[in-house]
């Protein structure tokens, strides 16, 4: 990855202009996502409640130190500097997901109301009352195993993209594309059809001291709209097909709790079940950005190691 930034193309570097401000960053797919939802989050909330309202600055300040992250790595590319840049992503996903929650209500007009309305007749036009039916069926016990394999979320998150990190650079950088592709478009869900899940009608489970924990967890550190899609899915699903590319032995060792993961997410009632299939939507396009990223990457990595091989081949004072 470090070969993408090594050089510039006489063409890129000599773009005027936007173009060639944008060039000069060669910004990733998942920073040009992240992008159209906070510019796009920025201007609704401008139109709607004033350029400087709390959130407009907030979304501008973010737009604006995610420029100067991009510009940081590029003025001195290092392989840390991209791992760096990548993981940026992280502290602006946090802070989007919880801004989400005052940036929604001040980006539309009054009488905003949520969708889950629209969500879940969706769910009975597909299945009618059968995800209802599993809303509802449960025991004490089942519950805290559910709510155990959704906090299993939270290890999944840190431990698959660490692996990565300290093992594989190439691997981090594709992954952390795909990854933050995840979060970027699910924001992006979140702002166009803002709802809070079946919780918000039918309460939550209670059984023992793991739902009671998790719950509150989950519950204090909720937004309020992050229904649609389910990112808890779409989330564990592109780590899961991500090692099946490249960790087959742990998708094996994680796939029976990833399973109970998703099971858990409508059987607590966080999502419905279109939220999982926007999810599963969401995780193969990211899937395939990653691995189209990667594979640009390889093969820009191949021509500079050709072109420096060649190079080294030109005897001194040669005219080129």
């Amino acid at each position: 990855m470090s070969n993408r930034h090594s050089t510039l193309t006489s063409a890129a570097a000599s773009q005027p202009g936007v173009l060639g401000f944008v060039s000069r960053l060669q910004p990733m797919p998942h920073e040009i996502v992240f992008g159209v939802f906070l510019s796009v989050c920025w201007l609704r909330l401008v139109f709607v409640s004033g350029v400087l309202h709390p959130m407009s600055l907030l979304y501008l300040g973010m737009m604006m130190v995610g420029l100067g992250v991009m510009l940081w790595e590029r003025r001195q590319p290092t392989p840390l500097r991209a791992r760096l840049r990548v993981l940026f992503c992280a502290g602006i996903s946090a802070i989007s997901y919880m801004s989400v929650k005052t940036a929604i209500p001040a980006m539309n007009a009054r009488g905003f109301q949520p969708k889950d309305g629209l969500l879940e007749s969706l769910d009975r036009a597909l299945i009618g009352d059968a995800v209802a039916w599993l809303q509802q069926a449960g025991t004490p016990l089942l519950t805290e195993v559910m709510m155990a394999c959704y906090l299993f979320f939270f290890y999944y998150l840190i431990v698959g993209p660490g692996y990565y990190y300290f093992t594989d650079h190439h691997r981090f950088i594709a992954g952390g594309v795909g990854f933050f592709t995840v979060y970027g478009l699910g924001y992006i869900g979140y702002m166009l059809v803002p709802a809070a899940g079946p919780c918000e009608a039918m309460g939550l489970r209670t059984a023992g001291i793991i739902s009671e924990i998790g719950g509150g967890f989950v519950g204090n550190h909720t937004n309020g709209f992050d229904a649609f899609p389910s990112i808890h899915f779409a989330a564990t699903f592109f780590l899961l097909g991500f090692d099946w590319c490249h960790h087959r032995r742990r998708f094996w060792q994680l796939l029976l709790p990833v399973l109970g993961l998703w099971v858990s997410t409508i059987y607590l009632r966080y999502h419905y079940l279109v939220d999982l299939i926007a999810g599963l939507v969401v995780a193969l396009f990211a899937l395939w950005i990653a691995d189209r990223f990667a594979r640009a990457s390889q093969s820009e990595a191949a021509d500079n190691a050709s072109l420096e091989a060649e190079q080294a081949h030109v005897p001194a004072g040669t005219a080129r």
